[in-house]
């Protein structure tokens, strides 16, 4: 991935259940990237992988380019290694990291601790 692509991931403090991903950054991009179809929005895009849920296949992404009008989409894998078909894999669009914290990871916190 270019450089100038990886200064644009934003800094997100994650709650549990969500967590910062690392090393398995890279198998999420590659998981996303196969299980889209040529027709879906996302696959146009370069996506990055920045968190995860540790109770589910939820994955937050950012979109790296300005072709979205978004910034960061959480999708929820399913590991099938294979192209889904809609509705798969499910998606939520958020427009920034305020949005993101307020409309999921605050209601992820509070199902979570349930």
């Amino acid at each position: 991935m270019p450089a100038f692509l990886l200064k644009l991931q934003m800094q997100i403090d994650f709650v549990e259940p969500w967590v910062a991903v690392s090393s398995e950054r890279i198998s999420f991009e590659e998981e996303l990237r196969c299980e889209l179809s040529p027709d879906n929005p996302l696959s146009v895009l370069v996506l990055r992988a920045i968190g995860r849920r540790i109770d589910c296949d939820d994955v937050l992404f950012e979109a790296c380019n300005e072709k979205a009008d978004f910034k960061l989409v959480v999708v929820h894998l399913t590991w099938s290694g294979r192209t889904e078909s809609n509705p798969w894999p499910t998606v939520k669009l958020f427009a920034d990291a305020v949005d993101f914290t307020a409309h999921q990871m605050m209601h992820d916190v509070q199902d979570y601790n349930m």
